[in-house]
């Protein structure tokens, strides 16, 4: 057990891949608390978590009340935890009611940490607890936050975020940046769980005629028959109104475009809903989004005057897929001009037949890095392998 001077330890309450929680109390004040304890010279990161959880501190987030940096394992000690996490304490049999009011808590405390500029990363059920009588729900695994703008794809710490809550973005399934959108997926897939007692299928790439899963399951597997379904489908089969199945399936879109954009317009969206059912005692359709206003502009991420070329690497493409051959093209132009955009256009085609894409560029500035593009295509690759689930990274 953890031996913390000014502290007794009573036990270990879970552990990450980086972390330890544990419940503790502070012996000058007997107060509760909660440590969580860092790998061995993270003084760095666990300063970077204690301040993000000072910026986002209120209703719906653990406080971090110290940071001890007195030894090689830094502690960030925070309130007690008083709840249990949501898979522990929700049914799905339970009341409409009862689930918006702990979908509306849980994105009420969103709104607020996306209004601090702090992107969470690693929403699951776990991450969350419920108060069971108030079904209040609070915020309490900050482990992998960061700054907006800070992280612009996956690192091989969000191994630590069970694979079924990553968005595409982190899961690296597709070329885009990780941002407040990557939350409202991973808060889309928890409320799903809460609704299906399950997470959301994984995604289906298919090849010839064979369904594989995006975590590499094959055949008619308990598994692979899941993820056969939608969903949608899923939603459905439980018999929830239509408004709310489409408020999740939002949630659950591959391309960040498609989702929700802010956490207030999912919040408008869920008020809409308990209205409705506080009124008449059930929910009808509605029109989503009508308060979702993106915070910037958003510009298409398509190649523009290039379907010559996109036409040209797409029959390559095929003809490698057909023969079973591989082929060469080279791409090559002044900075700006489009090239990354070009190759990232592929993405969908190569997925959609079960393959990755990698992709490096040469920099004909910096000479002084040799092998800058293999590099590149290597690190591309082993960052989307580091986002996988844990069974198929083993493999």
């Amino acid at each position: 057990m953890l031996a913390l001077p000014g502290y007794t330890v009573h036990k270990l309450l879970r552990t990450s891949r980086h972390t330890q929680i544990y419940e503790a109390e502070r012996n000058q004040d007997h107060r509760a608390v909660t440590l969580q304890v860092f790998p061995n010279r993270s003084q760095d990161r666990a300063r970077d978590v204690f301040e993000l959880l000072r910026r986002v501190a209120g209703q719906g987030v653990i406080e971090a009340l110290d940071l001890d940096l007195s030894s090689e394992r830094p502690v960030l000690v925070l309130e007690a935890i008083r709840g249990v996490p949501l898979t522990r304490r929700f049914d799905a049999t339970e009341k409409l009611s009862s689930f918006l009011r702990i979908a509306t808590s849980s994105c009420q405390a969103l709104v607020r940490i996306h209004a601090a500029h702090v992107v969470h990363r690693g929403i699951t059920p776990e991450s969350i607890v419920i108060d069971p009588t108030s079904l209040d729900t609070q915020f309490v695994d900050f482990e992998l936050a960061a700054e907006l703008g800070s992280v612009n794809r996956p690192r091989g710490s969000e191994r630590s975020t069970p694979h079924a809550y990553q968005s595409p973005e982190q899961q690296g399934r597709i070329r885009h940046g990780i941002d407040f959108r990557s939350d409202l997926y991973s808060l889309g897939a928890t409320l799903f769980h809460l609704l299906t007692q399950h997470p959301p299928p994984p995604a289906r790439i298919h090849t010839g005629d064979v369904t594989q899963t995006a975590e590499g399951g094959r055949g008619t597997s308990p598994r692979a028959q899941l993820s056969s379904a939608t969903p949608r489908s899923l939603l459905h089969a439980r018999e929830l109104p239509q408004a709310l199945c489409d408020i999740v399936v939002r949630l659950l879109q591959e391309q960040p475009d498609d989702r929700y954009q802010l956490a207030t317009a999912l919040l408008a969206d869920l008020a809409e809903c308990r209205h409705q059912l506080d009124e008449t005692g059930r929910i009808d359709a509605f029109a989503l989004d009508r308060n979702d206003v993106p915070a910037r502009p958003r510009f298409a991420r398509t190649p523009v005057a290039r379907e010559r070329e996109v036409r040209r690497l797409t029959e390559a493409l095929e003809r490698t897929l057909r023969t079973g051959s591989g082929e060469v093209s080279c791409i090559r132009g002044p900075a700006g001009i489009g090239k990354s955009t070009l190759v990232d256009s592929l993405r969908p085609l190569v997925a959609h037949h079960g393959g990755r894409l990698a992709w490096g560029k040469f920099d004909p500035v910096r000479t002084d890095l040799p092998f800058s593009g293999i590099r590149g295509a290597l690190d591309s690759i082993a960052q989307q392998w580091l986002a996988e689930s844990d069974s198929e990274f083993a493999r």
